[in-house]
């Protein structure tokens, strides 16, 4: 999963980058992130449904920062690396 700042829509934006088209934003990262949860949900069922393929998970990235979508003021890095 990548979060990022979206200046277009004023909001976080998470995609995960295994399932095409899953994404979700939030007002806020944690809520990005807890949006996206309920999303990945409704692409698995969905794609189970329909009899699609469900791709592996590539691995495991803890993180990941791409500075000309994020903008420090509204994420705290240092509370982020401090978890890991």
């Amino acid at each position: 999963m990548v979060v990022y700042w979206s200046e277009d829509d004023d909001a976080y934006i998470a995609e995960v980058l295994e399932l095409p088209g899953c994404m979700a934003d939030g007002r806020t990262y944690e809520e990005a992130i807890k949006n996206t949860l309920s999303v990945i949900k409704e692409w698995i069922e969905t794609a189970m449904e329909l009899g699609r393929e469900i791709p592996k998970p590539n691995g495991r990235l803890i993180y990941a920062q791409c500075s000309q979508f994020v903008n420090e003021k509204f994420i705290n890095r240092e509370r982020y690396v401090s978890k890991l």
